[in-house]
C-alpha cells in the first residue's frame, strides 16, 4: 500500500482500472496493486471455510426480518453491521 498526498482524477483512476486499486484508509488517499485470485489450488483449511461461509451467506437470505431488525439494533453503536455479527454468531458456532 503507498499513501497518496491526494487522490487521482477519475479519469487517471479509470485509466489504471484493473491495474492499479485507489481508496481511502481511515481518511488517507492509497493505492495497491489490483487484487488477483490465486492461482493455484487453495489448501484444505481454506476449502472447508468457504463451504462454511457460502452456507452462512444461504442462510442469512433465509433469515426473518424480525431477526434481522435484531441484528441491525445489535449493531446500532457499533462500527459492525448486522451481517458481521450474523456471521461472527454462524462461525463460531453459536446460532
Amino acid at each position: 500500500m503507498v499513501r497518496l498526498s491526494k487522490m487521482p482524477d477519475e479519469n487517471k483512476i479509470a485509466t489504471l482500472k484493473g491495474l492499479v486499486d485507489f481508496y481511502y484508509y481511515k481518511g488517507v488517499p492509497v493505492a495497491r496493486s489490483w487484487p488477483k485470485s490465486p492461482t493455484l489450488p487453495r489448501n484444505e483449511n481454506v476449502q472447508k471455510g468457504m463451504a462454511v461461509f457460502t452456507a452462512a451467506a444461504h442462510l442469512m437470505k433465509e433469515t426473518s426480518p424480525e431477526v434481522i431488525d435484531a441484528w441491525k439494533e445489535m449493531a446500532r453503536h457499533s462500527p459492525q453491521t448486522w451481517r458481521d455479527y450474523f456471521m461472527r454468531g454462524y462461525m463460531s458456532g453459536r446460532r
